[in-house]
């Protein structure tokens, strides 16, 4: 059985759904598997809004073949393994194959983070000399940005889907970030199928649209059954694009224009670029080529443990909801835990920092955990390479430091993305270690993005005392180092917060709040107003607001107030009750045994605050907002409300105060 290859940039672990099956199911069972004998599997290999819905309905409207689903979206995985009581992910993929089979073929949709769970566990090099790969692929990647941006905020996927649960608004930022992914994507796509010598058939969104009949023909002569026809009559998808497509195109070209415009400015007094290749740091620590003066380039170091966190059940409000989903139902009403893996911090020896991005280099090799997930738009003349690795500009250094810390990277620009991944980054022991480095200075310098936001400079002024240098890099700045302390990114922000920073917001509590908060007698009750134009904002926010402030809660508006009034208002609240957003960040300075009601939309997937809740060990309960709610007066920007009376029984609910 030949391996299959991964291209190095595809991690199985960084997938969504790779993470969560493999946090609930056991993994690399493939091998075990009793998979079904004489299968042919065909897998549809879609980017979001390419078409691989349509291609699944024409396949299946000759009643030949099975209707093309999802199985192996994370959700999916875990609520059908628990009906079935499937223990492995390979017992589970077995399972479904062999349930919606037909006609000895079995279609599917995969992303290409998918197929890589597949391989990690052992399925796909079983299958694929029996697997046929179709790729779906939009030529037109601006117009399958604006798709996604449209039904991602909508909520509406399928021209039969419900009526929209909120109306979209214009974002340039986010729209530019779809096209980059997706372009992204089918690259990895196309590496994929070259490293394993797969020839598959490709279909594009335009050609399908305008001739499905053609189209479906030739995928049935393609899969050998070429006297099949495809009945259009079954095939329920309509396009969606309105007028709201085309305004939203022509806005984005505009602004697309001036902004090349002052690229091409600028990139006239670049000097060129350079090609790195991507190397992770275990590879970086192990290569005898890559050392400094008789060492490596890049040492682990000991510094965040192995934990995990226990997080219980909803404590109150919608703890046990009519849901037909298992899996959503059980983690409501019986917890489960989250394991954090120990992460190392690495000393690295004369490499080059890039920008407030924090990317860095080492001779002719980019560290991959600095350049992985990162958008590359900030630098000018920076793109990915066909091999996986990156080009980029050719500067000279803006400065050379003998020893510095690295707190750069992630998503600086963000609040939950500042305080959970980048502040929780600094360690003063770790500081000190790196003091007491060979060859390292005596006063190593922190690297930090532009503090351009007054939360940034007040809540990193009492972690790093104004005797340490600080040293910002913007989009294009450069520094050379020749000591390196980088800690590696700790996660997804609230989700992957790791328990071991907790006394880092534990020293920031205690500076602004005092170490007895919440005073006894004088704990603060919160209604948490969501930011104007947040996408958290419930349409009848102000009815909820006015309702709790009856009630003797006290309404705040976090994104309006400075960072010390943040952590005291958090630090004193013996309940906090706030739809979800950024503002659930300041979680981390609640007193243990404080209570928080989320106010989550429905459908909302995950549980990123109750995760962080249970860290800090507060109490969690939520309410389920609905879409459609919606009375005079309401906002209609907003999509979902929650119904008041439900509201007012939980701020009276004896289980939501303790009792």
């Amino acid at each position: 059985m030949p391996p299959v290859l991964l291209p190095p940039e595809l991690d199985p672990l960084r997938d969504q759904h790779g993470r969560d099956i493999a946090r609930h199911l056991k993994l690399r069972d493939g091998d075990s598997a009793a998979l079904p004998p004489g299968l042919t599997y065909v897998f549809i290999v879609f980017t979001n809004r390419s078409g691989s819905t349509f291609l699944g309905e024409l396949l299946a409207s000759t009643g030949f073949f099975n209707p093309a689903g999802e199985p192996l979206n994370g959700d999916e995985v875990l609520r059908r393994s628990a009906e079935h009581g499937w223990q492995g992910f390979g017992q589970y993929f077995a399972g479904i194959a062999a349930e919606q089979a037909r006609n000895g073929h079995f279609v599917l949709k995969a992303s290409i983070g998918q197929l890589s769970v597949l391989t990690q566990n052992g399925i796909l090099p079983r299958i694929i000399g029996q697997s046929r790969f179709i790729v779906a692929e939009r030529g037109d990647k601006l117009a399958q940005a604006i798709s996604w941006r449209i039904a991602s905020v909508t909520g509406r996927y399928r021209s039969f889907d419900s009526p929209a649960a909120r109306a979209p608004t214009y974002d340039g930022a986010a729209l530019r970030r779809h096209v980059e992914d997706a372009v992204e994507a089918h690259a990895t796509i196309s590496r994929f199928m070259a490293l394993n010598g797969i020839a598959p058939l490709t279909v594009s969104y335009e050609l399908l649209t305008s001739r499905p009949a053609a189209v479906g023909q030739i995928l049935c002569a393609e899969l050998g059954q070429p006297a099949l026809t495809c009945d259009l009559s079954q095939v329920r998808l309509e396009r969606q694009a309105t007028d709201l497509n085309r305004e939203w195109r022509e806005r984005f070209l505009a602004e697309e224009a001036e902004t090349g415009a002052a690229q091409r400015s600028r990139a006239a007094r670049l000097p060129g670029t350079l090609h790195y290749r991507r190397v992770p740091l275990a590879s970086l620590a192990a290569d005898p080529e890559m050392q400094v003066d008789g060492r490596q380039v890049a040492t682990p170091l000991t510094y965040l443990p192995a934990r995990t966190v226990a997080v219980p059940p909803v404590a109150f409000g919608d703890a046990a909801p009519p849901s037909p989903d298992p899996v959503w139902h059980a983690q409501v009403t019986k917890g489960f835990g989250v394991a954090h893996p120990a992460v190392p911090a690495w000393l690295l020896r004369n490499v080059v920092v890039h920008g407030a991005l924090g990317i860095v280099t080492a001779g002719d090799r980019v560290v991959a955990e600095t350049s992985d997930g990162v958008a590359l738009a900030p630098i000018l003349g920076a793109e990915r390479t066909g091999d996986g690795g990156l080009r980029l500009p050719d500067r000279p250094q803006a400065v050379n430091l003998p020893s510095a810390f690295h707190l750069l990277g992630g998503a600086p620009d963000s609040y939950p993305g500042w305080l959970l991944d980048l502040l929780a980054r600094f360690s003063g022991a770790a500081f000190d270690a790196l003091r007491t480095a060979p060859g390292a200075s005596s006063a190593p310098s922190v690297l930090v993005p532009p503090l351009d936001m007054f939360w940034k400079w007040e809540s990193l002024g009492p972690m790093v005392p104004e005797s340490i240098s600080r040293v910002s890099l913007g989009p294009e700045g450069t520094a050379f180092v020749q000591r390196l302390l980088y800690v590696p990114r700790l996660g997804d922000a609230a989700w992957a917060t790791h328990p071991a920073t907790l006394p880092v917001f534990d020293a920031l509590r205690g500076r602004f709040a005092g170490p007895d908060a919440p005073a006894p007698g004088g704990a603060r009750r919160l209604f948490v107003r969501a930011a104007p134009g947040s996408s958290s904002l419930f349409a009848n926010e102000a009815d909820l607001a006015a309702r709790a402030q009856q009630a003797g809660f006290e309404p705040i508006a976090v994104a309006e107030m400075p960072f010390v009034d943040r952590v005291r208002a958090f630090a004193n609240a013996s309940h906090v009750v706030a739809a979800s957003g950024p503002a659930l960040a300041n979680l981390v300075f609640c007193a243990p045994g404080a209570t928080v009601c989320e106010l989550r939309a429905e459908g909302q997937a995950g549980w990123t605050w109750r995760h962080l809740a249970a860290l800090r060990g507060l109490r969690y309960g939520c309410l389920v907002g609905v879409a459609g709610l919606f009375g005079g007066g309401m906002a209609p920007a907003a999509g979902f409300a929650l119904d008041p009376a439900r509201f007012a029984a939980l701020l009276h609910d004896r289980r939501f105060h303790g009792g």
